[in-house]
């Protein structure tokens, strides 16, 4: 993922014709890669064919963003 984001200016949406080319891999293994995500709610889209968007969920927001949410006491 963080590839991804890497070579990505923020834009809202991800085309999933671009995902293989930007991790480096074959279609096959980017649409596992991308399904993945999406279960894991590191992606969202509306459709099975519509755009991705990045999404963070709120398990990762405090490893992905340390110092951004206070820590629940």
């Amino acid at each position: 993922m963080f590839h991804l984001q890497e070579n990505r200016t923020w834009e809202r949406t991800l085309p999933r014709s671009e995902v293989a080319g930007l991790l480096g891999l074959g279609d096959r293994q980017a649409r596992r890669v991308t399904s993945e995500l999406l279960r894991q709610g590191v992606l969202t889209s509306q459709t099975p064919k519509s755009p991705l968007h990045l999404a963070i969920p709120s398990a990762c927001a405090a490893s992905w963003m340390p110092g951004l949410f206070p820590e629940r006491g």
